[in-house]
């Protein structure tokens, strides 16, 4: 499992990680917005098997996440449920 130093390491991997098989059929855009230093606002829009990955805020998600860096981090490192 990859860890990752930065929440912006962690976005700007997201698509080279994908994994397009486990996403067929599948049409959703999650929005992160991530709190406090390091954090930011992105969306991903995935749509039966493809992602993309933006920089900002989706126009109406489907799923919204609101979470501090600190903690984002710590959860997709494995650190944190």
């Amino acid at each position: 499992m990859s860890q990752f130093d930065s929440v912006q390491d962690f976005f700007s991997t997201l698509e080279s990680r994908f994994v397009p098989e486990a996403a067929k059929g599948v049409d959703i855009t999650f929005q992160y917005d991530i709190t406090g230093d390091g954090g930011g606002q992105w969306y991903a829009v995935i749509n039966d098997g493809t992602l993309e990955v933006h920089e900002g805020t989706a126009d109406n998600p489907t799923v919204t996440m609101t979470i501090a860096a600190d903690h984002y981090i710590k959860v997709v490192n494995g650190k944190m449920k």
